[in-house]
């Protein structure tokens, strides 16, 4: 009886360290509008869920009706770059430099004119 005890309380145990893992972090999101060029962020979520939301509701606050997340980040930096003909990049890294020279050089390569960073900030646990 002891043995089944403990093998149960050792199974119990790593299904709470691997939920706990799959949680663990601090997420923070961009979330963008193509229509009207407003955007929301966020960091510091426990789930990434909520970062996602809390971008979301950030966006649709300045005016949009059609923000979508373009990128969500956990214990990293997160980037989005605007041009002047609607294009833009977003990208993330544990660097906020890379994270910002990303962004910018999607916003190139999908022939945005006049790249630049709109926003960037870091979300670390």
């Amino acid at each position: 009886m002891f043995a089944s005890k403990t093998k149960t309380s050792a199974i119990a145990g790593a299904i709470l360290l691997i939920t706990s893992a799959a949680h663990a972090g601090s997420f923070g999101a961009i979330a963008y509008s193509i229509e009207t060029g407003s955007y929301g962020y966020s960091t510091g979520y426990s789930y990434r869920q909520a970062a996602e939301s809390a971008a979301h509701d950030y966006c649709y606050q300045n005016g949009a009706s059609d923000c979508n997340t373009v990128i969500w980040f956990n214990n990293a930096c997160g980037a989005l770059s605007l041009s002047s003909n609607g294009v833009y990049g977003a990208a993330y890294n544990a660097s906020i430099g890379r994270a910002q020279n990303a962004a910018i050089d999607y916003c190139v390569a999908n022939g945005g004119d006049g790249c630049y960073l709109e926003i960037s900030d870091c979300s670390f646990e």
